[in-house]
């Protein structure tokens, strides 16, 4: 072959490759793209583990025992932090945190093994289940709106179907099918209702009251449903005294007393060496405090021998309060006791109501009156109770002296029936048993702390059972305590402490008589009571929501700045006055309370529109004085005609129409007892009396909504 043929043939032979590489050969077919990788499966669904009670009790707490499997667990409704906590109570050891989307009040466990919480910011009961993870936070699988404001107090029907709500603000009694979640009815109660129960039988319901003098008994027929008030007051009497008396009336175990009698007539008693003896009258007190029921079944007095009968009995923890006639101005705030001969103006009881009578068994014979103890006996600010239904023990949590009381259930009157104060962490407002192992729980709010201690008798806890002729007092139990993480947005170290002080009952810095600020103001708001004061009567004005503003402050309006206001009102009560770190720490609370909640499911409508407009009409002119762009109150002071002959002024300052709708009674003597009422009768403050019915009921509405 030619050169140049070997030549063309080499070319040729070394260009194949570069031309099959590029395509000059045949084309190939595109491979098939990859399968898709396989989707991870789904992870299998979470198991709920239902809740078993540690007890019988069917009625709502703050703190609640129960078991998941083995483990007994206390869930605790933490308000600070909006969230339920749980802890094993046999390693003392936090176990999960569940955030939640609103501020908790009592919790229960119903027959399907969830846990119910109401969630009073929010105007919802949401039902929280349990998983295999029991470290694992509880899951919310269902929620129930409710028809009334502020969710707070819950119980179960004794079959377990029907779970009825007390709604603080919206002051309401609620029933809801469980199987349904269907609302079966609400009824109209007293405000601030805090507890709720029901009768062994499943006929009456009974509610207490924070702002209210009587228990409400609910009758939970179909068709009735009645409201009745079972009234826990404390008419006046009038009984003679020895030489000591009135010092002794207070101290010493009241045995030797005389019964008081209904008639209010004299009767001798002997106490001291009984010289010098004269007529002591004591005021009318009214009853308050109320944030706590109970039930315990006991034998009756007139039971034949042999019988094992047991009757049915609703304690009901709760203060009187003397007010003192408002017609008479006072040195003090209340004056409705003798400071100089040491009686308080408000005392502990603890009422009986015949369950299946509904009636109260206690009534003006009861005897707290003469049986008041001081020091480490008396319970101040009374918040939460629970029954040992066995051993007939009532243990009541007292928020004002960081204590436990334990009382004798099964007495005439329970609050004679002392047994012994357990000391625990600072805030008590919570509390449960866990009969299987007799271990009581308490929730300490303001410590943060779970309180943990035996409630066993000593000989039952291994003590000589040899008892003495005389049982003395039972030993203070040990008290284990479990710190707590603090809140995600906790309060101010200065509102913390304010919070405290607001609470702390026994500080003569506040009060000569013992009372606390919340002894007036339950939840920061107000006793619905008109108290006699130095400038004539004086009805308890609601705080929280209300005090961030410009001053002046005080029914006069005289008071230039809160502190000033706080000062004033210690004196009044013949208190010593606060450092001005304590004056800025209360202060600093008082700013920071959470005011009551708005309706969440209900918007203005026409009739409250037209309340508005009327409001703002020129013919009524009500925003001339309480602009809304002022928070309702232009901060000055008038004459409204509204002066008694108790007062010392015409004028008083405006107040603040916010949350008005729940303040009842109104104007500053309380005269009007509803807004209904003010406005059908009053005539100088644009005449609200000659409107139409239509038109007072729309200016009614509005005013409700505020």
């Amino acid at each position: 072959m030619p050169r140049s043929g070997r030549t063309l043939g080499l070319v040729v032979a070394l260009l194949c490759p570069v031309a099959i590489a590029t395509g000059c050969a045949k084309k190939e077919a595109p491979r098939p793209a990859p399968a898709p990788a396989p989707a991870p499966a789904p992870p299998p669904p979470k198991v709920h583990v239902p809740l078993t009670r540690a007890d019988a009790a069917r009625d709502g707490a703050t703190v609640v025992v129960a078991k998941i499997g083995a483990r007994t667990v206390a869930y605790v409704a933490d308000e600070d932090d909006s969230a339920i906590r749980a802890f094993d109570l046999a390693s003392k050891r936090e176990l999960s945190r569940t955030p939640l989307d609103g501020r908790p009040g009592q919790m229960l466990v119903d027959k399907a093994g969830r846990l119910l919480v109401a969630l009073r910011s929010e105007q919802t009961i949401a039902a929280l289940e349990a998983t295999t993870d029991e470290r694992a936070p509880l899951e919310e699988t269902a929620k129930i709106a409710t028809a009334g404001v502020e969710p707070i107090a819950m119980a179960l029907t004794p079959d377990d179907a029907t779970l009825l709500v007390a709604t603080g603000w919206g002051h309401s009694l609620e029933a809801y099918d469980l199987a349904s979640s269907a609302r079966r009815f609400a009824v109209d109660v007293a405000r601030e209702p805090r507890a709720v129960t029901v009768a062994g039988d499943g006929k009456t319901a009974y509610v207490a009251h924070a702002a209210a003098s009587h228990l409400s008994a609910i009758d939970l027929d179909e068709a009735a449903r009645t409201v009745t008030p079972i009234d826990l007051g404390i008419p006046s009497w009038t009984q003679q005294n020895g030489e000591f008396g009135m010092q002794l009336l207070f101290k010493l175990d009241g045995d030797a007393l005389g019964d008081l009698t209904d008639s209010g007539r004299p009767h001798r008693f002997i106490c001291g060496t009984g010289r010098l003896r004269r007529d002591i009258t004591f005021p009318a007190r009214v009853a308050r405090q109320s944030f706590s029921l109970a039930r315990v079944h006991v034998k009756p007095a007139k039971a034949k021998q042999g019988s094992d009968a047991l009757e049915e009995r609703i304690l009901a923890p709760h203060v009187a309060v003397a007010t003192g006639d408002a017609r008479v101005r006072s040195s003090g705030y209340g004056g409705g006791g003798d400071q100089a001969e040491n009686v308080p103006t408000e005392m502990f009881d603890i009422d009986v109501i015949d369950a299946a009578a509904r009636k109260r068994t206690t009534g003006h014979h009861s005897r707290v009156a003469t049986r008041l103890r001081s020091g480490d006996q008396a319970c101040r600010l009374p918040r939460a109770a629970a029954v040992d239904d066995t051993r007939q023990r009532l243990y009541v949590s007292c928020l004002g002296v960081d204590k436990v009381m334990e009382y004798e259930a099964s007495g005439a009157t329970p609050a004679g029936g002392f047994k012994r104060a357990i000391d625990v962490a600072a805030g008590p407002s919570g509390i449960a048993l866990d009969l299987a192992s007799q271990t009581a729980v308490v929730w300490s709010a303001f410590d943060r702390a779970l309180n943990v201690f035996s409630i066993a008798e000593p000989d039952e806890a291994g003590a000589p059972k040899k008892k003495p002729a005389k049982p003395a007092p039972a030993p203070p139990p040990e008290v284990t305590r479990i710190a707590v993480a603090p809140p995600s947005t906790p309060l101010s170290p200065e509102a913390a402490l304010g919070e405290r002080l607001f609470h702390r009952a026994g500080n003569t810095k506040i009060s000569r008589d013992g009372r606390a600020c919340a002894s007036c103001h339950p939840d920061g708001r107000d006793d619905g009571l008109v108290w006699s004061t130095p400038e004539g009567p004086r009805q308890t004005i609601l705080l929280a929501g209300r005090v961030e503003r410009a001053a002046p402050f005080g029914w006069l309006g005289k008071h230039g700045s809160l502190e000033e206001h706080i000062t004033i009102t210690m004196k009044n009560l013949k208190g010593t006055g606060a450092s001005p770190e304590e004056l800025g720490a209360l202060a600093a609370w008082l700013r920071a309370m959470k005011a009551p909640p708005r309706a969440k499911h209900v918007k203005a409508g026409p009739k409250e529109e037209r309340g508005r407009e009327l409001f703002n009409s020129s013919a009524l002119q009500c925003g001339s004085c309480h602009a809304e762009k002022n928070g309702f109150s232009d901060h000055e002071s008038h004459d409204v005609a509204s002066a008694t002959g108790a007062d010392v002024s015409r004028q008083f300052l405006v107040p603040s129409l916010r949350f008005v709708g729940g303040s009842s009674p109104y104007f500053h003597d309380g005269r009007y007892a509803t807004l209904g009422e003010l406005l059908e009768k009053n005539e100088k403050m644009g005449d609200t009396r000659s409107l139409s019915r239509e038109d007072r009921d729309a200016l009614e509405a509005y005013l409700l909504s505020l």
